[in-house]
Formats: C-alpha cells, sequence, structure tokens
C-alpha cells in the first residue's frame, strides 16, 4: 500500500505542477549516472540510467521531471531494465556554480533473475551538482536504491552528467533554434544459437523490433555526426523479455553510407548477456524518398561479458525533421526559413491489469497487476500516432513489459470531454508471463478531460490480446496529458 500512495502523491504533485505552468517555457535535460548497488547473496552490480526530462526555472531553484531508463551493464543481472519518473530540483549555493541537488524516481521493472520482488523500485538522492559550463553539469550525489518488496536495499554513491536547453517548448519564435533530427522505426533480424540462450534446442533468426531516435550533433549546414538512441524487443515465443537498450554516434562516410557505433545494455529472455553491457557496430546504406529515409544496415550485436553474439540484418523507416526540439545541441537561430508551430504530446500514468484465471509459465493462476505507463503522441487534425511502453510494478511480475506502436481517432467531443478508440500493436514479454508468440493487439476506448489547452487527465479501458497466449487482461489505466508547443522549418 505504501506503493499506492506514494504513486498516488506523486501523479496529483506533477499534476499540480503541470497546471501551474503549463504555459511556460520549459527546456529538456539529457542527465546520464551510473552507481554500484551492493546486494547480500548476489554480485553487486553497475546501473546506468538515462534521463530525459523537462525542466523550469522557478525563482532561484531548477526543476526538472521526466522519463527515466534504468539498465544493469555489469553483475549478472544482464536484463535488468526499470523505467519511471524522476523528479529533480537544485538550489545555486550563494552565487556560485554549485548547486544543492535532490531527486527522487519511482518506477517499475526488473528481470534476468534479480530478486525484484513485483518489480516496484525507488530511488531517493541528494548530493551536490556543479555547473561545468552554461549547459553542462556534474553531479555528485549519495543514494539509496530498491526494490522494496524484493531483496535489494542499497546505499550508493551516484555520478553523473547532463546537459540542459532552456526554451525549447512553448517559447516565442523569435527565440527558437533548430537542429536535425529524425524519428523511425526498423525490423532487425538475429541469430541465435545454443551458446546465446539455454532456452532452445536449435539455432534460429528471430525479429527484433525497435524505434530510433536521432540528433544532429554537427553544424546545420554540416551534418555528420548525429546522436543515436535504440530501444527494441524481441519478437519469438522462446526468447520473449529480452530487450536492448543503446546509445552512440553516427558519422556519414558518403552521401548515402553511414558508419554507426552505439553502446549500451542488452538481456532477459534467457539470452546469456551475463552483466548486460553490449555493443553494436554496423554499416548503413541510406535510400532517400522525399523526407523519409530507407536504411538497409549489416552489422555486429554483441554481449561484452556474455556469450551472446550475432551477426544482424536490419531495414529501417526514418523521417527527418529540422525542429527547435534539441538534445545535445544548443542549434541554429534563423530567419530566413518559414516556420510552422507543431505540438508534441506526453502523458504518463498507472494501469491496472484485471485478469484471467489461466495459468502462466510456471502453471500458476495470473494474479492482477499495476503497472506504469509513459507514451509520446503526435497529432494530426483529429488523430494520434503513438508510442508508448509499460512496466510492472505490482504484482508477481517485475521483469513484465510491452511496447506499444498506435493509432488513435477522435470520434466527438463535448465541452471540455473528448472521446477517442486508439489502437494497438503489443510487443510483450518477462516475468513468466505467457505471450504466446510475443506480440498481441489493444482495442480501447479513452475519454480525456481537458483542463485547458495544454493540460488533460485521461481514462482508458482496453482489452489486450496476446497472440497464441494465456495473457488477455482488460487494462483501465489513469494518465497526465501534456501538449508542448514547438516549430519546425519548412526546407
Amino acid at each position: 500500500m505504501t506503493c499506492n500512495k506514494n504513486l498516488i502523491l506523486l501523479f496529483f504533485v506533477f499534476l499540480k505542477i503541470n497546471l501551474l505552468y503549463s504555459q511556460k517555457n520549459i527546456g529538456i535535460t539529457f542527465q546520464k549516472s551510473f552507481e554500484k548497488v551492493k546486494i547480500k547473496n548476489y554480485s553487486n552490480f553497475m546501473i546506468s540510467s538515462t534521463s530525459f526530462m523537462l525542466n523550469h526555472d522557478i525563482k532561484q531553484l531548477k526543476l526538472s521531471y521526466g522519463l527515466q531508463i534504468q539498465e544493469a551493464i555489469t553483475g549478472n543481472f544482464g536484463g535488468l531494465y526499470v523505467f519511471g519518473i524522476i523528479t529533480q530540483i537544485s538550489k545555486p549555493i550563494l552565487k556560485s556554480p554549485l548547486y544543492l541537488h535532490f531527486n527522487s524516481f519511482f518506477g517499475g521493472g526488473g528481470g534476468a533473475g534479480a530478486p525484484d520482488g513485483s518489480g516496484y523500485s525507488r530511488r531517493l538522492s541528494y548530493g551536490l551538482s556543479y555547473q561545468i559550463f552554461d549547459n553542462f553539469n556534474l553531479i555528485l550525489l549519495k543514494s539509496n536504491y530498491a526494490f522494496p518488496n524484493g531483496e535489494i536495499n542499497s546505499n550508493n554513491n551516484l555520478f553523473g552528467l547532463s546537459y540542459m536547453n532552456k526554451s525549447v517548448f512553448n517559447s516565442k519564435l523569435s527565440n527558437a533554434r533548430f537542429i536535425n533530427q529524425g524519428v523511425g522505426l526498423y525490423l532487425k533480424q538475429i541469430n541465435i544459437d545454443r551458446n546465446d540462450s539455454y532456452l532452445i534446442d536449435k539455432s534460429y533468426s528471430p525479429i527484433m523490433i525497435g524505434f530510433e531516435y536521432k540528433n544532429s550533433l554537427s553544424n546545420f549546414y554540416n551534418d555528420k555526426l548525429n546522436f543515436l538512441l535504440r530501444l527494441e524487443g524481441l519478437i519469438s515465443k522462446n526468447n520473449d523479455g529480452f530487450m536492448a537498450f543503446y546509445k552512440g554516434l553516427s558519422y556519414k562516410i558518403l552521401k548515402y553510407f553511414d558508419f554507426n557505433f552505439l553502446i549500451g545494455s542488452s538481456g532477459g529472455g534467457g539470452v546469456e548477456t551475463d552483466g548486460g553491457l553490449s555493443y553494436i557496430i554496423e554499416s548503413k546504406l541510406n535510400i532517400p524518398i522525399n523526407s523519409n529515409i530507407l536504411s538497409l544496415s549489416y552489422g555486429l550485436n554483441e554481449s561484452i561479458y556474455g556469450n551472446f553474439s550475432s551477426d544482424f540484418i536490419q531495414l529501417s523507416l526514418n523521417r527527418n525533421f529540422s525542429s527547435s526540439i534539441r538534445i545535445l545541441n544548443k542549434g541554429n537561430m534563423f530567419k530566413t526559413y518559414n516556420k510552422d508551430t507543431d505540438h508534441l504530446i506526453y502523458s504518463f500514468g498507472i494501469n491496472y491489469y484485471d485478469v484471467d484465471k489461466n495459468l502462466d509459465k510456471n502453471g500458476l493462476k495470473y494474479v492482477d497487476i499495476m503497472l506504469s505507463n509513459f507514451s509520446l503522441k503526435y497529432q494530426i487534425n483529429n488523430s494520434y500516432f503513438i508510442g508508448s511502453t509499460k512496466w510492472a510494478f505490482l504484482g508477481n511480475y517485475g521483469a513484465y513489459a510491452e511496447g506499444l506502436l498506435g493509432y488513435s481517432q477522435k470520434l466527438f467531443s463535448f465541452n471540455k470531454v473528448n472521446f477517442y478508440i486508439p489502437i494497438y500493436l503489443v510487443v510483450a514479454g518477462g516475468g513468466g508471463i505467457n505471450v504466446g508468440k510475443g506480440y498481441g493487439f489493444q482495442i480501447s476506448s479513452e475519454i480525456k478531460y481537458d483542463f485547458n489547452d495544454n493540460i488533460s487527465l485521461g481514462f482508458e479501458y482496453s482489452k489486450l490480446n496476446m497472440i497464441n497466449g494465456s495473457f488477455n487482461p482488460n487494462s483501465y489505466s489513469l494518465s497526465l496529458i501534456k501538449k508542448l508547443k514547438f516549430y519546425k522549418i519548412k526546407i
């Protein structure tokens, strides 16, 4: 019950903050941190955390909040992932570049045999941050990291770096700065043999589905070096739950050829990645189709400490654009380009799964589950394209996670109440849940109440159907929805 109270309190604190500052300029903070987690009766392991936060200045305080993805990169828990909400406050000490720094995290996840209990995770931290440059900060904190319903409860030293851009959303057009970027989806065929996984008897070549974000690190007119981020999951009945999260660099060698190197983590689903630390080396052929890029890649995907090693072929479809959404780049100001106003919509909330009485992979009856959810939506007229993820934090399925791609159509509205029908493709796995082939579909109905033009509260009822699986729960979710204004360049 403590977990439920904390999450409900956090939800309404976020609602209050967003109502107060819904019209204010909002920046983006990208933060990377590391901490070594100590655990009794198990080997210690390293957690790498990646955060994408919105930031406000409130008098002398700097307030940031957003999504954090945690991944094990050393130890014996390769495949342990946690998704959740991070909130942090920093205050300058006198007029120096030194700040008092506090942050909290609540989320769900687990996996790789870690003693994660129900999957509910939290971290409380305090310490100092130092402003090295205008945008860069060094962070040194004391943290308590725990899975309260499991066996992990560790006092740690946390080290991190953050990069902050101010006035990214809701800013005046005259203050907007722009960079080149891109988003896309891909299918990746890998090879898994008996040396890679103890769950299979013979080699096979399954498909992973993934999301990619690309952000220029170069000058606007000489766009050769890019930051890459990829999140991917396996579609498989043999190794469902195997996923990976990579960050890296892409360099344009020739007009249509890129060389990419990414490092991050992979694991879960019985795939042998040991501590989780993994990398990708690939060459990529890009075929422009208007503003879209069709790409074919060939490369090597390998665990540094574990047995997993596979060459792969990857087919990607990316959309390139230039906008004022800036990560790791100050951007450029332009007066000569035509510019359009656009909106990005994000939401976070809580899902309750009312399960049927079928049996999981261990022959046990399912119990009801609570999950955290995070979504990004892009609006086109009265419809939305949706990317979403869900992570279990209550129940007995700490390693269970879902990735969703969806489309939502507005049916009608009445005053401030809007009605939608979302449809999703779902890739899921982990936690001993029988997800069949590893993918399924979800049909939903959503009611959204608008507090103002930028802040809404959403309630969604869904029915999940996993193909050839025994897991088909009814889903009820409550979400805070926020619309963020940005600008795009028409080239």
